[in-house]
């Protein structure tokens, strides 16, 4: 697993300013987030499934999403604010939201963890077995509810 690392510049300009990427009330929770993240994979794939694992939100899509959108690697897609035109004008996508609110944030492909933070292998093992029939691309997070 990739060590914690500092955030960019966008994340932390989300921490910052929430109100500018959630229609505030002063709360963010798992369900905006899951909200967030469900709207933009359905918009680039059309079809996605939501489970929920223990204190983990999975999404899934046999197609991966992140292949749309050219970069390096996994972590890119939370570090770098993108713009997500399929959904609109100013449409930003909602990777460096999650990175900037969710207590453990990750990814994996066909089933094989592929990037994560906030969390050890013990904390993953439960996603890691339920995970293993998941062919495709899945992004899982938990977040505790955050009153600001």
């Amino acid at each position: 697993m990739e060590e914690l690392v500092g955030v960019t510049g966008v994340v932390k300009q989300i921490r910052t300013r929430p109100e500018q990427y959630f229609s505030f009330n002063g709360v963010i929770s798992d369900a905006r987030l899951l909200a967030w993240l469900v709207y933009e994979v359905g918009v680039l794939v059309h079809a996605c499934d939501v489970r929920k694992v223990g204190v983990f939100w999975v999404v899934h899509s046999k197609e991966d999403w992140f292949q749309l959108r050219p970069m390096e690697q996994d972590a890119d897609y939370f570090n770098v604010g993108r713009g997500l035109p399929e959904a609109g004008a100013n449409m930003m996508g909602c990777g460096p939201v999650l990175r900037a609110f969710a207590n453990v944030l990750g990814t994996a492909v066909d089933g094989r963890i592929t990037w994560a933070v906030g969390a050890d292998v013990v904390m993953l093992e439960a996603l890691l077995l339920s995970g293993r029939e998941l062919k495709g691309r899945c992004v899982f997070f938990s977040c505790e509810t955050l009153v600001l």
